[in-house]
């Protein structure tokens, strides 16, 4: 049975600490390989300060994961944190435009080696973290979302599939990358209905051990694709 997780970083369940391990070690060994390309080292920092790990599971393997963070746009100070040394003042304020104060950050989507490309099963992982990223937002007491998303690795258009939109490209790491932010009413279903299945099944069952997520609830409707 392939599962999904929401853990609260700061106080993680003493009995999921093998697959809070085992998500460490796939994420550093995965951004150890990409930033070395561009001459630089994995800071094991960036995985620890965030707020929420979201993990896909299938006994007892990760098969991907992906990191959530959150700021207030309203704290000036918040603005010297790293993340937004990617993002120019007028960046900042058009985000904060569309009425997005409290911003939840998506960073380091990361697949299981044995699961990329679409190997197994016919489902491209990747796909699946973004849309259930999308749920995971909306059900979050912050604004918008956004990500920095490689073009190379199609993150940008995966984060497209499911409603979210670019306001700009960036280059992080040497890599181009575009920037990419939603607020709830832009979100949508999947564009391809077989991906939204397995999407919903894994939030129907998200096993959330944050207190930030409200999953007691039934899912706020997503835009219908047009």
């Amino acid at each position: 049975m392939t599962n999904y997780f929401l853990f609260d970083l700061a106080n993680f369940p003493k009995r999921y600490l093998p697959l809070l391990d085992q998500s460490y070690n796939i994420w550093e060994q995965t951004y150890s390989s990409i930033l070395s390309a561009s001459g630089e080292q994995v800071n094991p920092d960036d995985f620890w300060r965030a707020k929420i790990l979201a993990v896909i599971e299938r006994d007892n393997e990760v098969l991907g994961l992906h990191l959530y963070n959150s700021f207030d746009l309203s704290c000036p100070s918040s603005l010297k944190h790293s993340y937004f040394k990617y993002l120019s003042a007028e960046k900042t304020q058009e985000i904060r435009h569309k009425n997005i104060n409290k911003l939840m950050t998506c960073e380091f989507l990361t697949v299981n080696p044995k699961y990329r490309g679409n190997k197994k099963e016919g489902v491209s992982w990747g796909e699946v973290i973004v849309g259930l990223c999308s749920k995971v937002f909306i059900q979050s007491p912050w604004d918008g979302l956004i990500g920095i998303s490689r073009m190379d690795f199609k993150v940008d258009k995966m984060s497209m599939n499911v409603g979210a939109l670019s306001i700009g490209e960036v280059s992080r790491h040497k890599v181009d990358c575009k920037i990419i932010i939603a607020t709830r009413n832009e979100l949508k279903e999947h564009i391809n209905p077989s991906t939204e299945e397995i999407i919903s099944s894994l939030w129907n069952q998200v096993q959330n051990h944050t207190p930030w997520i409200n999953t007691k609830t039934n899912l706020r409707t997503l835009k219908e694709v047009a």
